[in-house]
């Protein structure tokens, strides 16, 4: 069985400046990763090379596909769906317009769209965005915004989702909930690509933890029954925490 994701000799560099360094790992089949590091560490450049969206060397595969340098499409068609960081809405578009985006190239009318089993899950996972359909993403809370984010990326039905520092600014209740959708959709066998500053919580929910700094993988770590251990370890020696 392929990998879910797998990523060789990644490279990312901006006008000669290197983000990220020959970086390769893989994500299996119904595993929680999670990309650690402090910030300028790389983790963003390489989940948007992952997802097609920067110029880089080496290769990506989703599955079996191998996803085309820039050719965020491929990701996606091949089953990739990322979750970017800073959510990335449309202050004016509404929570259902932004919820039918996440349908695109598969229906070519709303209506059929919003009737879609994919989007009507999406919002059984946040019943809240079902009370809200015709606001504005703009008019929605911090928490409400990152919700939408992850509903719009699971419209697609993914079955690898990368998520980018989505615990940033948001309040510890709000998080504690993102992150018991995300239990759930590893249950569901959806492997998941976490990537967080604040690592505590990605840390319960993985399988293992690749923690980057100055844009390589500094150490790749179990974290199956060794969590607690492992935060205690890392504190300040790659992420900042005192």
């Amino acid at each position: 069985m392929s990998a879910a994701l797998a990523v060789d000799g990644v490279t990312v560099s901006y006008r000669g400046a290197i983000a990220v360094r020959d970086v390769s790992f893989e994500v299996q089949p119904g595993e929680v990763v999670a990309l650690l590091g402090s910030n300028g560490a790389g983790k963003t450049s390489l989940a948007k090379a992952v997802a097609g969206l920067v110029a880089r060397t080496g290769t990506v595969a989703v599955g079996s596909t191998v996803v085309k340098n820039q050719h965020p499409e491929r990701f996606r068609q091949a089953g990739g769906a990322l979750v970017p960081q800073g959510r990335e809405l449309f202050p004016e578009l509404t929570v259902r317009d932004h919820l039918v985006l996440g349908t695109y190239g598969r229906y070519l009318r709303m209506s059929k769209a919003m009737g879609s089993p994919a989007l009507v899950k999406s919002i059984e996972r946040f019943p809240v965005l079902g009370e809200m359909l015709e606001r504005h993403a703009g008019l929605l809370s911090g928490g409400q915004q990152q919700m939408l984010a992850v509903a719009r990326a699971l419209v697609g039905e993914p079955a690898l989702l990368v998520v980018d520092e989505p615990s940033l600014g948001l309040a510890p209740i709000i998080t504690d909930g993102l992150y018991d959708e995300f239990a759930s959709l590893r249950d569901s066998g959806i492997s998941l690509l976490i990537i967080e500053e604040s690592p505590q919580r990605a840390l319960k929910l993985a399988d293992r933890a690749l923690v980057m700094e100055r844009g390589q993988i500094a150490e790749e770590l179990n974290l199956q029954g060794h969590a607690e251990n492992v935060m205690k370890r890392l504190e300040g020696r790659y992420l900042g925490i005192s």
